[in-house]
């Protein structure tokens, strides 16, 4: 945002003096990465093929790679500010194989620059692509690691660990006295194990298929009717309790992301294979909202990127905001969250990045999103101290900027954070939103 330190004044007017400020409004700015299914991803063209049999080499020549576009925007984007924190929302191969997965953590290193960040600021989960199923189906809980492990080595083979598998892992980012708490939690726990009939079904089927077999021959793949892998989404209870006792610990500044594969709501495109949702998701919308605060939940998995909110009746400032990244090769996120003056987190603008089909040029669609922290923090513990001033000054009458720099002759910066935050917090309507917060004309709103 930029804030000029004087408003223009009439010529035939008496300026006031004033005392250029530094805008108090700070902003921190996190990159989102959904699934990238790296070898599909790589392969894919931008084109109308109708013609099945054309040769493809030159389909790979003539034609655009939409992944190679959105990473070329990822990087212009990073070039104009470094990202406070980066969040890899799991599938990055396609079906379980390290040595793909391997390939995309290296393109992953070389295109965002990870090697320029420090560990804290990197987050990244397995979804449900990113597991070696030949290792799973142990009998005893340690084992529930073990096809996970592959992927694990990958990171820690260009010497950034950050997979998140057995435990959730925290980090803490500040930047000029604002504060951002990132955790990443495994949705992917159960997902590759056996599920098995009971055991008196199993030995009759068994029995069955065992006198088939001798009759008329082996049956291949007889024993995947008695016991099948399943993708089950779900969470350890003692992750979700690690994660609540954590963000219940945080000073009401600090603003808590959670990072996972799995979305928290159903999604609303109809799907019909089994165990498509977090098989606990209720449990943990439950727990999360009890922490009555604002809660930014990340996640990919379902290839689109809705914003959606989590409110629960009865408790004033409960509110999760769940934001979905896209498949890498549609687009990304960055999430720009907004704090008070006196350091509180207001809200959260979500920049989406959507790959235009036509030119690989990218559409930008920007999301506001305000938290409700003013139900449990008074507005002069939040806000700048001029803001009850200001706010004496309107009415339901539209007023300019430079009609209340010229009444009040206060700081333009201060006049300017002040608005901003009354802006989020729900306190004025601007019929003319936009960066330059001297062009806005604004009313008071009835509280």
């Amino acid at each position: 945002m930029k804030f000029p330190a004087m408003a223009n004044m009439s010529a035939n007017r008496v300026s006031p003096v004033i005392r250029p400020t530094t805008p108090r409004i700070t902003t921190m700015q996190v990159l989102q990465i959904g699934d990238v299914h790296y070898d599909h991803a790589v392969e894919e063209t931008i084109g109308d093929f109708q013609d099945k049999a054309f040769p493809a080499v030159v389909r790979k020549v003539v034609s655009l790679n939409p992944i190679r576009c959105v990473l070329r925007k990822v990087a212009s984007e990073s070039k104009h500010q470094k990202f406070d924190g980066i969040l890899l929302c799991g599938d990055l191969a396609s079906r379980g194989d390290p040595k793909e997965y391997l390939r995309c953590v290296e393109a992953l290193r070389d295109a965002l620059n990870l090697r320029n960040y420090e560990t804290k600021r990197l987050h990244a989960v397995p979804g449900n692509h990113d597991i070696d199923r030949a290792m799973a189906g142990g009998s005893d809980v340690d084992s529930l690691s073990n096809k996970f492990s592959p992927f694990s080595q990958a990171w820690e083979q260009i010497g950034i660990p950050i997979l998140t598998v057995d435990t959730p892992r925290s980090t803490n980012i500040s930047k000029a006295r604002t504060k951002l708490q990132l955790t990443s939690i495994n949705s992917a726990v159960g997902c590759g194990e056996k599920r098995f009939l009971p055991s008196g079904i199993r030995d009759e089927l068994d029995g069955l298929l065992k006198s088939y077999s001798q009759t008329h021959g082996g049956l291949a793949g007889a024993f995947d009717l008695v016991g099948e892998s399943l993708d089950t989404p779900a969470f350890r209870q003692e992750d979700v309790q690690q994660i609540c006792d954590s963000i219940h610990s945080l000073d009401s500044k600090v603003l808590p992301i959670v990072l996972s594969h799995h979305n928290l709501l159903p999604q609303a495109l109809l799907r019909t294979e089994m165990y498509t949702e977090l098989i606990n998701s209720g449990f943990v919308r439950s727990r999360l909202l009890k922490l009555n605060r604002p809660i930014i939940y990340c996640h990919g998995h379902i290839h689109s990127n809705p914003v959606e909110l989590i409110e629960q009746s009865g408790i004033d400032n409960a509110l999760i905001v769940c934001i979905a990244a896209p498949e890498l090769r549609k687009g990304f996120n960055i999430l720009r969250i907004y704090f008070s003056s006196k350091h509180y987190p207001l809200g959260c603008e979500v920049k989406q990045f959507e790959i235009d089909q036509r030119d690989g040029g990218m559409v930008e669609i920007i999301r506001r999103v305000p938290f409700q922290i003013t139900a449990t923090k008074p507005i002069r513990t939040i806000a700048h101290d001029l803001l009850p001033e200001i706010l004496s000054q309107l009415s339901d009458r539209e007023t300019r900027f430079s009609e209340l720099l010229r009444s009040l002759k206060l700081d333009s910066g201060a006049i300017a954070t002040s608005l901003q935050e009354a802006h989020w917090l729900g306190l004025i309507e601007v019929t003319n939103p936009g960066d330059e917060v001297t062009t806005w004309n604004f009313r008071r709103l009835p509280r």
